[in-house]
């Protein structure tokens, strides 16, 4: 697990998964949990510091895997449209799940 984590970090893994699997649907994932635990605790009247504690749980993941993208983009091989693509489109996204 720790050298997957070093290779997402260092950009080492193709873009495709990085993207696909890691953004999107591992990021998606992360950030459905985070919300439906942060409605529950709202629905539970929970403290204002475990609420912002709920909300703020996904965005350490969001962040790696903007860096990953990020980094895999610069080393992508493919045409520089699909790289830049991919990046814009990550940022766009982790904005989006961050923010709801």
């Amino acid at each position: 697990m720790t050298q997957l984590i070093k290779h997402l970090w260092a950009g080492e893994i193709p873009l495709r998964h990085v993207f696909w699997r890691y953004a999107v649907g591992y990021g998606l994932l992360a950030n459905l949990v985070t919300h439906v635990l942060f409605l529950a605790l709202i629905s539970n009247d929970a403290n204002i510091l475990l609420l912002v504690l709920a909300f703020a749980l996904s965005i350490p993941y969001n962040v790696f895997v903007l860096v990953a993208v990020w980094r895999s983009a610069n080393l992508y091989s493919g045409p520089k449209p699909w790289a830049d693509l991919a990046r814009v489109a990550t940022v766009i996204w982790v904005l989006l799940l961050t923010a709801t």
